[in-house]
């Protein structure tokens, strides 16, 4: 682990002194609480160790994959020093920290705290890695729905006939329509899906003269600004209008897309 001047990086949090903690050996420990939180919520974390010696608390998306001065650590390489300073006579210290679930897919967050009587942090000595759980992962997500039963044509250029705005993070997205051909002898439909970074595959079918059909369309996507999906369907032959009728679309938000 390489970081200029040890651990002693810039702090991205302020640190209080927590004068009811009693440490009884020199051993390091974290108390995370709350360990579930939804986004852009406060948690409370109590480090304890040797009084006077130097502290840190570091955050990864990742449990595992960094070791310092020879010590492995429970958080991977994209970890940042949350807080830091200096234990105070009872060998205490509280800090409050925003776990990063605000504009992004991660379901936990993992925390460690590191003691040393050097500023340098070697020799090391670290707690158990501590877990925060997004909360509006852990306890239900909310799902977005929208319908519409309004007759509409279909001409031959791609038509959005149903949307969902929907605010940052990743999602499976179903739509269902129905389609009919009330004219021609035969007309092709397509619908697809499409978000701001992402479209489906196309969902076709050929209506004969009176025919109908319900079109599935799905999606996985991640937004990573708020954006609208919309559905967008067409007939795709010349001089046919084929009529959407009945159509929805549900958004399930999931914790991360993986594109395999």
């Amino acid at each position: 682990m390489q970081r200029p001047h040890g651990w002693l990086k810039a702090a991205t949090a302020a640190v209080g002194v927590l004068a009811g903690v009693q440490v009884a050996a020199a051993q390091t420990t974290l108390t995370i609480t709350p360990d579930v939180v939804t986004p852009g919520s406060t948690v409370t974390a109590i480090v304890a160790g040797p009084p006077g010696q130097f502290f840190a608390v570091i955050g990864s998306s990742v449990g595992a994959g960094m070791s310092y001065g020879g010590v492995a650590l429970a958080v991977g390489p994209d970890f940042v020093i949350r807080a830091q300073g200096v234990l105070n006579e009872s060998g205490g210290a509280l800090v409050g920290l925003v776990p990063p679930f605000q504009a992004s897919v991660l379901d936990r967050y993992y925390l460690q705290a590191a003691t040393s009587p050097s500023a340098s942090f070697l020799p090391l000595s670290v707690s158990p890695g501590r877990v925060v759980r997004n909360g509006e992962l852990v306890t239900g997500p909310n799902v977005f729905y929208t319908e519409s039963r309004e007759d509409t044509p279909l001409p031959t250029t791609l038509t959005s006939i149903l949307h969902l705005d929907l605010p940052a993070g990743s999602y499976v997205i179903h739509a269902t329509v129905a389609v009919n051909n009330l004219d021609l002898p035969r007309v092709p439909v397509l619908c697809a899906l499409q978000s701001p970074r992402d479209h489906s595959v196309w969902a076709l079918v050929s209506l004969h003269t009176l025919d109908g059909a319900t079109l599935p369309v799905s999606l996985a996507t991640t937004m990573l600004l708020s954006g609208r999906v919309e559905l967008h369907c067409h007939s795709n032959a010349a001089g046919a209008i084929a009529l959407a009728s009945h159509r929805q679309m549900t958004a399930l938000p999931v914790a991360r897309v993986t594109v395999q």
